[in-house]
Protein backbone atom coordinates (compact mmCIF):
# COMPACT_ATOMS: atom_id res chain seq x y z
CA UNK A 1 0.00 0.00 0.00
CA UNK A 2 2.84 2.48 0.98
CA UNK A 3 4.56 1.83 -2.63
CA UNK A 4 0.85 2.37 -4.25
CA UNK A 5 0.56 5.81 -2.14
CA UNK A 6 4.17 6.55 -3.03
CA UNK A 7 3.62 5.97 -6.96
CA UNK A 8 0.33 7.70 -6.93
CA UNK A 9 1.92 10.84 -5.39
CA UNK A 10 4.67 11.24 -7.49
CA UNK A 11 2.36 10.93 -10.29
CA UNK A 12 -0.13 13.35 -9.36
CA UNK A 13 2.97 15.50 -8.75
CA UNK A 14 4.33 15.36 -12.02
CA UNK A 15 1.04 15.79 -13.21
CA UNK A 16 0.65 18.89 -12.01
CA UNK A 17 3.88 20.52 -12.75
CA UNK A 18 3.55 19.79 -16.44
CA UNK A 19 -0.19 21.53 -16.13
CA UNK A 20 1.60 24.75 -14.28
CA UNK A 21 4.31 24.63 -17.10
CA UNK A 22 1.53 24.46 -19.88
CA UNK A 23 -0.20 27.21 -17.93
CA UNK A 24 2.28 29.68 -17.62
CA UNK A 25 4.61 29.57 -21.09
CA UNK A 26 6.97 32.32 -21.54
CA UNK A 27 6.18 35.40 -23.74
CA UNK A 28 8.76 35.56 -26.71
CA UNK A 29 10.36 38.82 -26.49
CA UNK A 30 9.68 41.65 -28.65
CA UNK A 31 11.08 41.48 -32.14
CA UNK A 32 13.91 43.55 -31.76
CA UNK A 33 14.01 47.30 -33.74
CA UNK A 34 16.52 47.67 -36.47
CA UNK A 35 19.44 50.15 -35.92
CA UNK A 36 18.48 52.68 -38.35
CA UNK A 37 15.38 52.73 -36.29
CA UNK A 38 16.77 52.67 -32.80
CA UNK A 39 17.07 55.58 -30.28
CA UNK A 40 20.39 57.07 -29.67
CA UNK A 41 21.72 56.24 -34.26
CA UNK A 42 22.03 58.45 -36.92
CA UNK A 43 22.81 58.60 -40.09
CA UNK A 44 24.46 61.08 -43.00
CA UNK A 45 23.02 60.58 -46.62
CA UNK A 46 23.42 62.27 -49.97
CA UNK A 47 21.06 62.13 -52.61
CA UNK A 48 17.97 64.48 -54.34
CA UNK A 49 14.77 65.65 -52.98
CA UNK A 50 13.32 67.88 -50.42
CA UNK A 51 14.78 66.22 -47.51
CA UNK A 52 18.31 66.59 -48.93
CA UNK A 53 17.83 70.16 -49.21
CA UNK A 54 17.52 69.77 -53.15
CA UNK A 55 20.80 68.06 -54.93
CA UNK A 56 22.73 67.41 -51.11
CA UNK A 57 23.14 65.93 -47.73
CA UNK A 58 20.60 64.92 -45.40
CA UNK A 59 21.72 64.50 -41.41
CA UNK A 60 19.15 62.56 -39.38
CA UNK A 61 19.23 61.51 -35.47
CA UNK A 62 17.21 59.13 -33.65
CA UNK A 63 16.23 60.78 -30.30
CA UNK A 64 13.48 57.58 -29.46
CA UNK A 65 12.95 54.45 -31.17
CA UNK A 66 11.77 54.85 -34.40
CA UNK A 67 11.02 58.76 -34.21
CA UNK A 68 14.22 60.23 -36.52
CA UNK A 69 14.75 64.27 -36.72
CA UNK A 70 17.05 65.54 -39.93
CA UNK A 71 17.95 68.34 -41.68
CA UNK A 72 18.74 68.87 -45.65
CA UNK A 73 21.16 70.85 -46.32
CA UNK A 74 21.53 71.23 -50.51
CA UNK A 75 21.71 73.48 -53.85
CA UNK A 76 18.10 73.36 -55.36
CA UNK A 77 19.68 74.69 -58.92
CA UNK A 78 18.69 78.19 -57.67
CA UNK A 79 20.57 78.55 -54.43
CA UNK A 80 20.97 77.06 -51.06
CA UNK A 81 17.85 75.00 -50.25
CA UNK A 82 17.33 73.73 -46.63
CA UNK A 83 14.54 71.68 -44.64
CA UNK A 84 14.49 70.47 -41.02
CA UNK A 85 11.97 67.74 -40.27
CA UNK A 86 10.93 64.15 -38.52
CA UNK A 87 10.38 60.75 -40.03
CA UNK A 88 8.46 57.94 -38.39
CA UNK A 89 9.74 54.78 -38.90
CA UNK A 90 7.25 51.76 -39.10
CA UNK A 91 7.47 48.59 -38.52
CA UNK A 92 10.82 46.80 -40.42
CA UNK A 93 10.42 43.35 -42.22
CA UNK A 94 12.86 41.76 -43.99
CA UNK A 95 15.45 44.74 -44.17
CA UNK A 96 12.99 47.23 -45.83
CA UNK A 97 10.99 49.67 -43.43
CA UNK A 98 8.17 52.42 -44.28
CA UNK A 99 8.32 56.11 -43.05
CA UNK A 100 6.13 58.79 -43.05
CA UNK A 101 8.12 62.10 -42.38
CA UNK A 102 7.31 66.25 -41.99
CA UNK A 103 9.47 68.87 -42.72
CA UNK A 104 9.50 72.80 -43.08
CA UNK A 105 11.67 74.54 -45.84
CA UNK A 106 12.34 75.29 -49.29
CA UNK A 107 9.41 73.46 -50.89
CA UNK A 108 9.42 74.60 -54.69
CA UNK A 109 11.41 76.45 -56.91
CA UNK A 110 11.28 78.92 -60.31
CA UNK A 111 13.41 79.19 -62.86
CA UNK A 112 13.07 81.10 -66.09
CA UNK A 113 16.33 81.17 -68.06
CA UNK A 114 17.00 85.08 -69.07
CA UNK A 115 14.22 86.47 -67.14
CA UNK A 116 15.73 86.80 -63.63
CA UNK A 117 12.38 88.48 -62.26
CA UNK A 118 10.65 84.92 -62.16
CA UNK A 119 13.76 83.11 -60.22
CA UNK A 120 12.71 82.51 -56.87
CA UNK A 121 12.24 79.84 -53.94
CA UNK A 122 9.54 79.29 -52.02
CA UNK A 123 8.85 77.93 -48.28
CA UNK A 124 6.43 76.04 -46.82
CA UNK A 125 5.56 72.82 -44.71
CA UNK A 126 5.66 69.20 -46.85
CA UNK A 127 4.19 66.11 -45.87
CA UNK A 128 5.57 62.41 -47.24
CA UNK A 129 5.94 58.79 -47.46
CA UNK A 130 8.12 56.38 -48.83
CA UNK A 131 10.40 52.93 -47.74
CA UNK A 132 13.71 52.33 -46.45
CA UNK A 133 15.73 49.46 -48.07
CA UNK A 134 18.44 48.22 -45.26
CA UNK A 135 21.68 47.04 -46.54
CA UNK A 136 22.87 43.43 -46.61
CA UNK A 137 26.39 44.16 -46.42
CA UNK A 138 26.63 47.20 -44.20
CA UNK A 139 24.48 46.84 -40.97
CA UNK A 140 22.89 50.44 -40.37
CA UNK A 141 23.34 51.53 -44.35
CA UNK A 142 20.07 51.92 -46.10
CA UNK A 143 18.67 53.10 -49.70
CA UNK A 144 15.45 55.67 -48.98
CA UNK A 145 12.84 56.05 -51.90
CA UNK A 146 10.71 58.92 -50.66
CA UNK A 147 6.92 60.38 -52.25
CA UNK A 148 6.50 63.90 -50.67
CA UNK A 149 3.57 66.33 -50.89
CA UNK A 150 4.64 70.04 -50.52
CA UNK A 151 2.01 72.67 -49.23
CA UNK A 152 2.73 75.75 -51.78
CA UNK A 153 1.78 78.89 -50.79
CA UNK A 154 -0.24 81.97 -52.83
CA UNK A 155 2.93 83.62 -53.69
CA UNK A 156 4.39 80.42 -55.54
CA UNK A 157 0.47 80.04 -56.79
CA UNK A 158 0.87 83.33 -58.27
CA UNK A 159 4.30 83.36 -59.73
CA UNK A 160 3.54 80.15 -61.50
CA UNK A 161 -0.07 82.09 -63.31
CA UNK A 162 2.45 85.16 -64.23
CA UNK A 163 4.60 82.63 -65.71
CA UNK A 164 2.06 81.09 -67.49
CA UNK A 165 0.76 84.65 -68.81
CA UNK A 166 3.59 86.06 -69.78
CA UNK A 167 3.96 85.77 -73.86
CA UNK A 168 7.81 85.10 -73.85
CA UNK A 169 7.92 82.04 -71.91
CA UNK A 170 7.30 78.94 -73.78
CA UNK A 171 7.27 75.62 -72.88
CA UNK A 172 7.09 75.71 -69.17
CA UNK A 173 6.29 72.94 -67.45
CA UNK A 174 3.88 73.40 -64.13
CA UNK A 175 5.43 71.08 -61.54
CA UNK A 176 2.89 68.14 -60.24
CA UNK A 177 1.33 67.09 -57.09
CA UNK A 178 4.03 65.04 -55.55
CA UNK A 179 7.69 65.11 -55.68
CA UNK A 180 10.11 62.46 -55.10
CA UNK A 181 12.92 61.79 -53.59
CA UNK A 182 15.53 59.59 -53.55
CA UNK A 183 19.12 58.86 -51.57
CA UNK A 184 21.91 56.59 -49.49
CA UNK A 185 22.65 56.93 -46.10
CA UNK A 186 25.16 55.27 -44.20
CA UNK A 187 24.44 54.93 -40.19
CA UNK A 188 26.89 55.72 -36.97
Amino acid sequence: MKSLTLVLSVFLATSFTQTTQAQFKEIPPAKPINSISAAGYGAFGLGVGLPYGGLGAHFGYNFADRVNSFVGLGYNFLEFGFNIGLEYDFAIVNRTSFYASGMGGYNAVTIIQGLDEYNETFFGPSLGTGIKFNSKKAEGNYWQFGLILPFRNAAYRERVKEIEDDPRIEGFVKPGLFVIALGYHMGF
